[in-house]
C-alpha cells in the first residue's frame, strides 16, 4: 500500500513538473550597497534593480499561474488528488518567490535609509 501512495505520488510530482517547466526563475539584482560609503548613483542602481526583479517576479508569478491553468484545462480528468498536489506546488513556488522579494526590498530599503540618514540633503 505505502508503494502505490508513494508511487502514485512521484506520478503526482513528475505530471506537475511540465506544467512549470516553462517559466524561468529572474535572476536576482546584485547584493545591497552599503548605505554608509556607497555613492547616489549606487543607491539608485540598487532601487532600480530591486524594482527590475520585482517586474520579473511578477511575470514570473503570471507564468506559473497561466501554465496551471492551462495543465488543468489540458487534462480535465485530473483526480482531485493530483489537482491539490499541482496546487500545492504552484503556492509554493509563488510563496517562495514573494519571500525572496520581500527579503531583497527589506535589504536594499534598510541600506536605503541608512544612506538618508547619513547624507540627509541627498
Amino acid at each position: 500500500m505505502k508503494t502505490l501512495l508513494s508511487l502514485a505520488l512521484v506520478a503526482a510530482s513528475i505530471a506537475a513538473g511540465p506544467a512549470f517547466a516553462a517559466c524561468t526563475y529572474p535572476k536576482k539584482p546584485g547584493p545591497a550597497p552599503d548605505g554608509n560609503i556607497a555613492t547616489l548613483p549606487e543607491m539608485q542602481a540598487a532601487a532600480r534593480g530591486v524594482r527590475a526583479f520585482n517586474d520579473a517576479i511578477v511575470a514570473y508569478q503570471s507564468c506559473l499561474e497561466e501554465n496551471h491553468k492551462a495543465a488543468l484545462a489540458a487534462d480535465p480528468s485530473m483526480p482531485p488528488e493530483e489537482i491539490k498536489k499541482t496546487q500545492d506546488i504552484l503556492n509554493k513556488k509563488l510563496d517562495e518567490s514573494s519571500k525572496e522579494l520581500d527579503e531583497i526590498a527589506a535589504l536594499v530599503n534598510e541600506q536605503i535609509r541608512v544612506y538618508k540618514t547619513k547624507n540627509p540633503s541627498k
